[in-house]
């Protein structure tokens, strides 16, 4: 079964990413649906917060949210998929995320909340970088 990556952020573009991913789904079906949100590191690792605090619950919670938007439209389609929240270094996250689940493809938006005004944002260009798979830009 091919699996696919589809990090998301909440933005628009990660919509967009979501929508072209559905229509794949339809064409190719089954396919493995695996959505991702990335949270920034702020350097402190997880495990040094000693356990379960409210800061790894916030993280959680805002991580679920981001999500909300993707796992919505997705069963709106009938599209199952699986989800998870990971800390880090975003582009880093994204492809290693994709080589530890053996992933066949990364499909995502060229640009989403943190990007400036360039055609192409720094996280997705970077995930080019990373990856050693096929990744898919989306507009």
């Amino acid at each position: 079964m091919i699996s696919i990556l589809l990090p998301v952020d909440g933005s628009e573009g990660s919509a967009r990413a979501v929508r072209t991913v559905i229509k794949l789904y339809q064409r190719l079906a089954p396919v493995e649906i695996r959505l991702l949100h990335v949270e920034v590191s702020d350097g402190v690792p997880e495990h040094a917060l000693g356990g379960p605090s409210s800061a790894t619950r916030d993280l959680r919670d805002s991580g679920k949210h981001a999500l909300a938007a993707a796992q919505s439209l997705l069963e709106q389609a009938d599209v199952p998929c699986t989800s998870e929240v990971r800390k880090g270094y975003v582009p880093l996250v994204i492809a290693e995320y994709a080589k530890t689940m053996n992933c066949d493809a990364i499909v995502m938006s060229t640009r989403g909340m943190g990007s400036t005004g360039e055609i192409l944002g720094s996280i997705a260009r970077q995930v080019i970088g990373l990856a050693d798979i096929p990744v898919t830009l989306v507009k």
